[in-house]
């Protein structure tokens, strides 16, 4: 069975502020503050979630796990932490949504 991780909502939150990364790059004006504010957000995406080179999310984010097929027992989850599961759907071999009982949920 294969599986991949999609991120269903942009990121709510910065791992780093403006003001923060403006501090420590000791900068005062406001002539570099759309570069700086673009370099965060590209750290982010280097380090942050199942493509990131750390393989974690370490901002609060959604995802949805695509199976290929309907899963047989646990479903280990790819990557934690884990702060809820709303549901885990799936279609039968008939082409109908099911839903996965949550008592199976289990990070690895």
């Amino acid at each position: 069975m294969t599986q991949r991780l999609v991120q269903t909502a942009p990121l709510n939150a910065q791992v780093l502020t403006l003001p923060e990364a403006k501090a420590h790059l000791r900068v005062t004006t406001t002539t570099e503050d759309a570069l700086i504010e673009a370099l965060i957000v590209a750290a982010t995406d280097y380090l942050h979630g199942s493509k990131g080179i750390l393989g974690t999310a370490f901002l609060p984010s959604a995802w949805r796990l695509i199976m290929s097929e309907a899963p047989v027992g646990d479903i280990d989850l790819p990557m934690t932490p884990v702060a809820s599961v709303t549901d885990i759907r799936y279609r039968d071999t008939a082409g109908g949504e099911q839903v996965f009982s949550a008592a199976n949920i289990a990070a690895t």
